[in-house]
């Protein structure tokens, strides 16, 4: 274990020793450089102390001064690994005094008993903006307008504009072209959004990835301008004539800068400047492809076409799939080729083909392989014959059309091991006992005679009950809508089940010799059937009230003074000591005939 434990510290000190002392040598440097403008090229030197003293010379422009030397420390601790580093960086300064390209050459240095060499760097010296004073309104941007809103005074149609643009003006049906939309810029874009996009009316669109999201300087109708590719799209056009891509609008917030003083110093504001911009509209010239077009033409329009064809197995049975494959390899518009109809004969059960497209945007078109894929199955034994056929295609570069023969295949069918019904009967035989197989029937077996239903003395009878069933329904609905309406009326039919229930309460309070219970329940039952029956309020539930509504209903003096003494005595049993059981039925016997006589009252009912 110690052993092992040493010898792993020792690989890891080796290790880590080894990282800090790996020199390396490398160069940052602009791509593009505007002329009479100073720019910087910096060499640094990882893990040595070799200086750069010699800076490199470069054509079209001139050495400055040098920077120095800036010395920088590093170190990093990943999963308990600490590493070190030591970058050393020399700037040199240059003035590009000559528009055009050229080289920042490599330079070598000996570090650490090694040669480095960095690498060499492409500039671009664009020349400087044209004079101010020569400048048109609107040379920047022939065919954009720009709208500005207030206070965006010192912004110039030349400050930011979108263009449309064509890699060619003039091509034939089906030929691709590039159609790309870019944006110029000489301040910052604080917001950017795009209200209407130029649209690609006759074209079959295939927007492409735009590599560089980075604004690039470019040097564009005399002046210099930060540019970004908005979008690309390859496009191929579907009729002739003269096709047009309308203008889009963008809505655009641009970043200037105000010098302020304040006496002592200068110091620089931003402010926003709300634009609308519309982008030019750009034509392409459409030629028709040439006429008569060959018998095998098919669409395709491009170069450097090819036909391959192939037909597995090699020995072909009856009932067994086969494939038969059509591959077609070139540049052009490969993407939206179609499958050919092929004939394979009469007894040759054919399936629908099967498409792939395999193509990607070599720069300036597509370039892929188009593949179509048929499953046959030969029926009878004897021959297959896929007979010769041509692929034309026709090429923009030459004008003329290119035709391809494609030789055909014969082969021979023998026997398969069974027929496809035979088979699919075994595996079913096999595996589903319960599916029982199709099986051909003769006309006059399928022949039925049909009886239609609505001929039916029930399918009438039916109809009748339905209609009946629905005038009840509506007859109780109406009745129903009606009592409820009534709440007097509800309440006094209620009256008699309601009062039932209560004194059912009570008596089941009797039996359990719950005096107070009993009385409670009691008194509660005959109040509220007198005030439903009657239709006397509760707050108007008084011994006069009902005394007036019971004398008013017919009922005989005899029978109001028991039944308002019935009342008094429940409520004085209350408060009364303990009654004997016989007290007790002898009272519940006297309220349940009260309520019996007033409920079989007609003078009540009526009421």
């Amino acid at each position: 274990m110690r052993k092992s434990y040493i010898l792993s510290l020792i690989f890891s000190i080796i290790a880590l020793a080894a990282q800090a002392q790996e020199v390396s040598l490398s160069v940052r440097a602009p791509g593009q450089v505007v002329q009479d403008r100073n720019f910087t090229v910096t060499f640094q030197v990882t893990n040595s102390e070799t200086p750069v003293n010699n800076a490199p010379e470069i054509k079209g422009c001139k050495l400055l001064y040098s920077s120095g030397v800036t010395t920088m420390f590093s170190t990093q601790i990943i999963n308990g690994h600490q590493t070190s580093s030591e970058t050393r960086q020399y700037t040199f300064t240059y003035r590009a005094e000559k528009a055009g390209k050229t080289v920042i050459p490599s330079i070598t240095i000996n570090a650490g008993g090694k040669t480095l060499k960095s690498e060499a760097r492409n500039l671009t010296i664009l020349p400087p903006d044209k004079a101010q004073a020569s400048s048109a309104p609107n040379a920047g941007a022939p065919g954009a307008q720009v709208q500005a809103s207030r206070g965006a005074s010192n912004i110039s149609p030349n400050d930011f504009f979108v263009t449309v643009s064509m890699s060619k003006q003039h091509i034939y049906e089906q030929e691709a072209v590039i159609a790309t939309i870019k944006v110029y810029t000489k301040h910052n874009i604080r917001s950017f959004r795009a209200t209407t996009l130029p649209s690609f009316d006759g074209f079959l669109s295939e927007e492409l990835p735009v590599s560089n999201s980075e604004a690039q300087i470019e040097h564009f109708r005399g002046d210099n301008y930060y540019s970004l590719v908005l979008k690309r799209c390859l496009l191929f056009p579907q009729k002739s004539g003269k096709l047009t891509i309308n203008s889009g609008r963008y809505d655009v917030t641009l970043e200037t800068y105000e010098e302020i003083s304040n006496g002592f110093f200068i110091q620089r504001r931003p402010v926003e400047h709300n634009i609308t911009t519309v982008s030019n509209s750009v034509s392409v010239n459409v030629t028709p492809l040439p006429t008569p077009k060959p018998s095998g033409f098919n669409g395709a329009v491009g170069t450097n076409f090819s036909v391959e064809t192939s037909l597995e197995p090699s020995l072909l049975r009856t009932n067994e799939a086969a494939t038969y494959t059509y591959s077609v390899n070139g540049k052009g518009n490969i993407k939206y080729l179609s499958a050919p109809d092929i004939d394979f004969g009469n007894n040759i059960e054919e399936y629908e083909p099967e498409s792939q497209n395999d193509a990607h945007f070599n720069g300036t078109d597509f370039t892929g392989t188009f593949t179509a894929t048929y499953t046959i199955v030969p029926q009878q034994v004897g021959t297959l014959t896929v007979p010769t056929r041509q692929f034309v295609y026709f090429n923009p570069s030459s004008a003329q059309y290119v035709t391809i023969d494609i030789p055909g295949v014969e082969r021979k069918i023998i026997k398969g091991s069974e027929s496809a019904s035979t088979a699919h009967t075994t595996d079913i035989s096999k595996e589903l006992d319960d599916i029982l197989h199709i099986k051909s029937l003769s006309k006059e077996t399928l022949k039925h005679e049909h009886t239609y239903t609505v001929h039916q003395w029930y399918y009438l009878l039916c109809y009748l009950m339905v209609i009946a069933a629905i005038s009840a329904a509506a007859l109780i609905y109406r009745r129903q809508l009606k009592l409820n309406a009534d709440i007097s009326g509800r309440r006094t039919a209620r009256a008699g089940r309601v009062a039932a229930k209560r004194l059912k309460n009570a008596k089941a309070a009797m039996n359990a010799h719950n005096n107070d219970e009993f009385y409670a329940a009691l008194s509660s039952a005959i109040w509220g059937y007198i005030g439903d029956k009657l239709g006397i309020p509760s707050s108007a539930l008084t011994r006069d009230n009902i005394s007036d509504k019971l004398s008013k209903a017919g009922v005989s003096e005899q029978m109001v003074e028991n039944i308002i003494g019935l009342l008094d005595e429940c409520e004085m049993a209350r408060f009364t000591p303990a009654h004997s059981d016989t007290e007790i039925s002898e009272i519940y016997e006297r309220a349940t005939n009260v309520i019996n006589t007033i409920e079989a009252s007609k003078n009540i009912k009526n009421k």
